[in-house]
């Protein structure tokens, strides 16, 4: 009847798993298994490439093993509780249903061939536009398809805000014209939100704050514009830290091991409205290592 992380995690990444016929717990289901108690989607076989009706939820890391290019999502599927897969995935094609209300930041981060998302016109949460998901209205912009062919991003004037990994590992974007109409209603860039972009020359922002990590690991970013609304730069937000060969941007190193992901940035304006202390963290990190 309870699984515990590591057992759950440990069978995530079985290639296939059986339920015994009568548990009253788990049920397994076109090769998903499901926690009956609150129809959460726990893992998939090896080779599954659909999802079965009746899902409301899915678990962090639940879709390791899904070879679908297509990943159409469950009608009734409800919430998204975190990343779909802790190894990439090749689906191309994400398809939202109508009653999805919350999807996790980092959901598809490990989904580098995404080129459309399709939303049901009936859901009230999200829509999508020339591919990507924004919330209703195209107020927020959540995500961008990282395998768009799409070089120019201009945000729609209705965007305000950008959500967390949005156009994370967007491999063709080489530039992004954020609120150019709209400076008055302008609100913040996440944490992520351009991280890993690895074309990504020019971003033009007009918001009130930029996020932690917000551009981190953009080796061809060269330039960046920065509007009169902006009033504060958290830490990391052009770098990223290195510990044994790989990167994170959340765990502390020793300044030896600090190494600026940015390399081509050689040059930030900073508008005089900025008054967020944080952006002496970010000078610091930027001109001395």
């Amino acid at each position: 009847s309870y699984l515990s992380e590591a057992c759950l995690r440990n069978l995530q990444l079985c290639a296939s798993f059986e339920v015994e016929e009568g548990n009253p717990f788990f049920r397994l289901e076109e090769g998903c298994l499901i926690d009956g108690r609150d129809d959460s989607l726990i893992a998939v076989n090896q080779g599954v490439s659909s999802l079965p009706e009746g899902i409301k939820r899915i678990r962090r890391n639940a879709l390791n093993n899904y070879s679908g290019e297509n990943l159409l999502l469950p009608s009734g599927l409800e919430a998204i509780e975190g990343s779909l897969s802790e190894f990439e995935n090749t689906a191309r094609r994400i398809g939202i249903g109508q009653n999805l209300s919350c999807i996790h930041p980092g959901a598809f981060k490990n989904f580098p061939q995404i080129e459309n998302y399709d939303v049901n016109e009936a859901n009230s949460i999200f829509e999508s536009h020339e591919g990507s998901l924004y919330s209703k209205g195209k107020e927020r912009l959540f995500l961008f398809p990282s395998a768009s062919k799409q070089t120019v991003f201009e945000a729609p004037k209705e965007t305000e805000s950008f959500g967390s990994y949005c156009f994370n590992a967007a491999q063709n974007l080489e530039q992004v014209k954020a609120l150019p109409n709209n400076a008055v209603r302008a609100s913040s860039l996440k944490m992520h939100s351009f991280s890993s972009c690895p074309n990504l020359k020019l971003v033009e922002l007009n918001v009130s704050k930029i996020g932690r990590s917000a551009c981190y690991n953009c080796p061809n970013l060269n330039r960046i514009v920065l509007g009169k609304s902006l009033v504060g730069i958290e830490s990391y937000a052009f770098k990223a830290s290195r510990r044994n060969g790989t990167t994170s941007p959340f765990r502390k190193t020793p300044s030896s091991q600090i190494r600026l992901r940015c390399f081509s940035l050689d040059r930030v304006q900073i508008p005089k409205t900025v008054q967020n202390h944080i952006i002496f963290l970010f000078f610091v990190y930027f001109f001395h290592f």
